[in-house]
């Protein structure tokens, strides 16, 4: 594929949503400068985040992809119940699920940017990058009922006496407040790549060639669920991987238990 022809790509369709790098990038759950260094043709999205890409900018794959349909055997050259089946292979990291008399609010709150503030300023205060949020109405609830939905956990569900102007907030207010007091079960290998590729690209030399290639993504994923399950901030990042580099390299300690309980005394002696 030709990288500066995709960023091509991606930009046009990102202008023509109204959207800015960052907001775009924070629907996606990625930085922005992963998002300009797309555009820019210097890299290519994972597989893993076509699927919301093309979601948000109301794109099919092909076309973003730049393949010809038409060279290509599709049974009953339906690309969405393709698109659709793959998306349901796997369990999602959350999801709010409603009934058919808050579809109106979601619909109405949707084209605010609610939910992308929400997510910026939890990256701002607490590290965390909540991942994308599927949106799904049920039939099968009762009339104002949502529930929020984790890896196909419900760990929250209420059933709303009204319908009025401040509903969507409130159930956006809910849906963050329990990503946040479950970030240790949304947590996982790709967001903590994510959150890595951040600091590579903004505190070069941090992590190069040290993490994955000598420390896996899923010992530190470990260490940050252990450090969430102590009610531990992962917003100092930058220190708690040379903490893991230091315990890991230098002393030879892959006890996951052992190294979250080492960054829990440096911290608490700060």
């Amino acid at each position: 594929m030709d990288m500066n022809k995709f960023g091509e790509r991606i930009t046009i369709y990102r202008q023509n949503k109204n959207l800015t790098q960052e907001e775009f990038a924070s629907r996606i759950g990625v930085t922005a400068q992963a998002v300009s260094k797309w555009e820019r043709g210097q890299s290519l999205p994972d597989l893993g985040l076509l699927y919301g890409i093309c979601n948000i900018l109301e794109v099919d794959a092909n076309e973003i992809l730049h393949i010809d349909a038409k060279s290509h055997i599709v049974e009953k050259n339906d690309i969405s119940a393709n698109e659709t089946l793959l998306s349901n292979l796997c369990a999602e990291p959350i999801r709010i699920i409603f009934g058919n008399e808050i579809i109106e609010v979601f619909i109405e709150g949707l084209k605010t940017d609610l939910i992308s503030k929400k997510r910026l300023q939890i990256a701002r205060e607490k590290g965390m990058l909540i991942p994308i949020i599927r949106i799904v109405d049920d039939i099968h609830l009762h009339e104002r009922e949502f529930q929020i939905v984790i890896y196909d956990r419900v760990l929250y569900k209420e059933e709303l006496d009204k319908i009025n102007e401040i509903s969507y907030e409130y159930i956006i207010d809910k849906l963050f407040q329990t990503a946040l007091d479950n970030y240790a079960l949304i947590l996982n290998k790709q967001i903590v790549k994510l959150l890595i590729d951040n600091i590579r690209i903004n505190y070069p030399g941090v992590v190069d060639e040290i993490i994955p290639e000598k420390i896996s993504y899923l010992f530190v994923k470990k260490v940050l669920e252990g450090l969430l399950n102590h009610q531990m901030s992962i917003r100092n990042l930058i220190t708690i991987l040379e903490i893991i580099e230091e315990e890991v390299l230098i002393h030879n300690n892959i006890d996951t238990n052992s190294v979250i309980n080492k960054i829990i005394k440096i911290f608490s002696l700060k």
